[in-house]
């Protein structure tokens, strides 16, 4: 669900679409992607807490890569969800949250989400790289412009964020077959 880019004229709108998706996905056994900035996270922690499905946050939480404070109330709604064991968070699309991905705040941002809980932590491409002009699209006929991004170079960032070997196992491998359902060692045909 994209509440980041989707101007809401209420919250009392955010909430009756978040019950109504959650009702729908929640027998099926599939997770619930949410894109939103942190503060709306926080506001919603009461609706969020009682979700039974995986929570899937995007984009590092919708936390400032600058501005995140870890004695702040987006902080620790965020903490909070990680430790009911039902939210992965996505680390995905730092030029989201950050002119520049290698920016000292995405590396302490992300160091503190992958030390506060590496086994909820997942690692996306953002592909296709929406919002590449700055303007969203005004009408279903517009053809947005996609950012230019190496994705590569942004999957080498994970290096930086999660240092060892093991916790980017778990954060590319062990993590998303928790969260997808598949297999984290396929067998191969001979």
């Amino acid at each position: 669900m994209n509440f980041a880019t989707q101007k809401q004229a209420r919250r009392g709108d955010v909430r009756e679409q978040l019950a109504k998706a959650h009702r729908v996905i929640e027998p099926l056994g599939w997770s619930l992607q949410l894109h939103c900035q942190s503060d709306l996270t926080a506001e919603l922690l009461p609706e969020l807490s009682r979700i039974e499905c995986t929570l899937v946050l995007d984009h590092f939480a919708g936390l400032p890569a600058q501005d995140w404070d870890p004695r702040g109330s987006d902080w620790a709604a965020i903490r909070t969800l990680l430790n009911l064991g039902r939210t992965y968070i996505k680390l995905s699309a730092p030029y989201r949250i950050s002119d520049d991905a290698r920016q000292s705040g995405v590396e302490r941002l992300a160091a503190a989400l992958v030390s506060a809980a590496p086994e909820r932590m997942l690692w996306g491409s953002d592909w296709p790289h929406t919002g590449g002009s700055g303007v969203r699209a005004t009408s279903s006929q517009e053809i947005e412009p996609f950012r230019q991004v190496d994705a590569g170079a942004t999957l080498n960032l994970l290096a930086d964020w999660a240092p060892t070997p093991e916790l980017r196992h778990r954060i590319l491998v062990t993590n998303p077959a928790a969260v997808f359902g598949f297999d984290p060692h396929p067998t191969t045909a001979a």
